[in-house]
């Protein structure tokens, strides 16, 4: 679920008033940044733990060289010759 969806939805079902979304944004957002319920996901998604422990595993979509961060990409860096 996006960040932007859940967040509408929280403050649709908490029935917060328009003076006061922009504080109930904040304290939401705390909330859920401390509850050890939710996972971010990445790109601005959060989920609950307990779907990832039932999700399938998705595989990478990077190839070996570049999901290991191991490479030739500092050749030529450090101390010339």
């Amino acid at each position: 679920m996006s960040f932007h969806d859940l967040m509408s939805e929280v403050l649709r079902i908490k029935d917060v008033p328009a003076e006061r979304r922009r504080r109930a944004m904040a304290e939401i957002n705390t909330e859920i940044n401390l509850d050890p319920r939710f996972q971010y996901l990445g790109n601005a998604r959060w989920g609950l733990r307990e779907w990832a422990e039932h999700a399938p595993e998705v595989p990478s979509q990077l190839g070996d060289d570049e999901s290991s961060g191991e490479g030739d990409d500092d050749e030529g860096m450090g101390e010339e010759e």
